[in-house]
C-alpha cells in the first residue's frame, strides 16, 4: 500500500455555531461485498468483487433503514400506478417477461425502487434460468437455477438502489435460459433528484471569448439564484456557506417561510484562492438538508486523473460525534485503489469498503468529523490507484485525485 501524505489543506471555513433543532441524519445506504482498508494512517487492503452471476449479489434491500428523503418503490404496489409506468412484454423463445421495463419517474437518492417481474413459460417443458446478470451493484436479482414451469409462471422480484448522483438511472438484469439460444432482458429507468433543488444547479462567473477561451467576467461574481421545493411544501433556508443567507424580497424575521426562495451572491472582493469550488445551502428540511451548487471560476477549474461519477459527494447531515458515510463510483475502472486519505486534519478516514461490476467500483468511505465542526463542511479526500492495462494487465504508475465531500454537523 502506498501512504498518501498531503502538504495543504483545502478545508473551507468553519463556523462554530450551535443548533436547537437536532437531526440525526442516517447514514447513507450502499450494496457492498467485498470490503478494504487504505494505506498510511488510515489503513486498508484491497479486495475486488464481482455480480458476474445475479446469484452471487447482496440485495439493496437490506435491513438498515433508509436515509430520510429516500423512498421504496413498488411498481406493484396499486398506490404507485400513476407514477409508475410500465412498459411492454418481451420474448426469447418460449418465455415472456412482463412488464420487461419499467419507467419509475423521479426518485429521492438512496432510494430503492423494486417489483416482480412475470416470467412465463408457453413450451410443454419447464425450463431453467441458468444466468442472471445484472448491469451493476445496484440491481439485484436471485433467479439462478429456479426453474419456470411447463405453461407456468415465475415470478421473478428485482430491486435498484440509487446513490446521490443526480440525473438518469438505468439498469438491466440480461436472462439466460437453458435449451434458450436468446438472451432476455429486463430493465428499470428512473431520474434521481433531490426534493429541494437550485435553480441553476451552478454559479456561472465565466465567459468565453471569440476563440473559446473560458476566461472570469467580472460582472457574473454577483448574482442570485432560486431554491425551491419540488413538492411546494414550505421551508426555511438556514445558511449559505455558514453564513446568514441574503435574500431578494423576503425578510426571514417577518415573513413566513416559502417554497421558493431567490438567493443572492457576490464575490466581487473574494480573492481567486477563497473562491469555493462549491456552494453549500442548509435548509430546514429533515428531508434535504443540504442543497450544493457548483461554482463555474478559473479558480476552481478541476480534471481529476480519476473516473470519479462525479467531483462531489454528499454526506448528509450528522449529529455532533456521529461518524460521516459518502460513497462515490469509479466508472470502468479497473485496477486497485491504493490510499483514500482525508486532505483536511479535521476529518480523517476510519474505513473503506468496496465493489465492483461492469459498470466500474463503488467505493463507500467512513470517515471521523473533528469534535469542534459545527455547520456546513466542505474537504477533499485524496485517493491513490494503479490502473491495470487490460490488454497488457501491467501497471501502470500510480496517480491521485481529490474527491471533495459536503456535509453538515447540526
Amino acid at each position: 500500500m502506498v501512504p498518501v501524505e498531503l502538504n495543504s489543506s483545502y478545508t473551507r471555513g468553519m463556523l462554530a455555531r450551535d443548533r436547537s433543532l437536532p437531526l440525526r441524519f442516517l447514514p447513507l445506504i450502499a450494496v457492498l461485498l467485498a470490503f478494504v482498508g487504505c494505506g498510511g494512517t488510515e489503513p486498508a487492503s484491497q479486495t475486488a468483487a464481482s455480480t458476474a452471476q445475479a446469484s452471487a449479489s447482496v440485495p439493496p434491500t437490506t435491513t438498515k433503514p433508509l436515509p430520510r428523503g429516500a423512498e421504496r418503490i413498488s411498481f406493484t404496489d396499486p398506490s404507485n400506478a400513476t407514477r409508475v409506468m410500465r412498459g411492454a412484454s418481451a420474448s426469447a423463445g418460449p418465455i415472456t417477461a412482463t412488464p420487461a421495463s419499467v419507467e419509475f419517474g423521479v426518485v429521492r437518492p438512496h432510494s430503492i425502487v423494486e417489483g416482480e417481474i412475470e416470467l412465463r413459460n408457453a413450451s410443454s417443458q419447464p425450463i431453467v434460468i441458468e444466468k442472471a446478470t445484472p448491469s451493476c451493484t445496484c440491481t439485484t436479482v436471485e433467479m439462478v437455477g429456479k426453474e419456470i414451469p411447463a405453461n407456468g409462471t415465475l415470478m421473478m422480484p428485482m430491486s435498484m438502489k440509487t446513490n446521490d448522483a443526480i440525473g438518469a438511472k438505468f439498469a438491466k438484469v440480461d436472462l439466460v435460459f437453458r435449451g434458450v439460444p436468446q438472451v432476455l432482458t429486463v430493465s428499470y429507468n428512473a431520474e434521481t433528484a433531490f426534493i429541494v433543488r437550485a435553480t441553476p444547479p451552478y454559479i456561472d462567473t465565466t465567459t468565453a471569448d471569440p476563440s473559446g477561451k473560458i476566461e472570469l467576467d467580472p460582472n457574473k461574481l454577483r448574482g442570485q439564484f432560486k431554491i425551491q421545493a419540488d413538492d411546494r411544501k414550505p421551508f426555511r433556508v438556514l445558511s449559505v456557506d455558514n453564513a446568514a443567507p441574503k435574500f431578494l424580497d423576503f425578510n426571514p424575521s417577518q415573513d413566513a417561510p416559502r417554497w421558493e426562495y431567490t438567493l443572492l451572491y457576490d464575490f466581487s472582493t473574494t480573492p481567486d484562492a477563497q473562491i469555493p469550488r462549491w456552494v453549500i445551502v442548509e435548509t430546514d428540511r429533515d428531508d434535504c438538508p443540504l442543497v450544493d451548487l457548483r461554482m463555474r471560476h478559473p479558480a476552481t477549474r478541476y480534471v481529476p486523473a480519476i473516473p470519479f461519477e462525479q467531483f462531489r459527494a454528499a454526506a448528509g447531515a450528522t449529529s455532533p460525534g456521529e461518524t460521516g458515510e459518502f460513497s462515490i463510483l469509479l466508472k470502468k475502472f479497473t485496477g486497485k485503489i491504493l490510499a483514500v486519505k482525508s486532505g483536511d486534519p479535521k476529518f480523517k478516514v476510519l474505513s473503506t469498503s468496496q465493489t465492483a461490476d461492469e459498470t466500474g467500483v463503488m467505493i463507500e468511505v467512513k470517515f471521523v468529523i473533528s469534535a469542534e465542526i459545527r455547520g456546513t463542511y466542505l474537504f477533499p479526500v485524496r485517493f491513490t490507484v494503479e490502473v491495470i492495462n487490460p490488454t497488457t494487465g501491467t501497471p501502470a504508475p500510480p496517480v491521485q485525485a481529490d474527491l471533495f465531500i459536503y456535509g453538515l454537523v447540526r
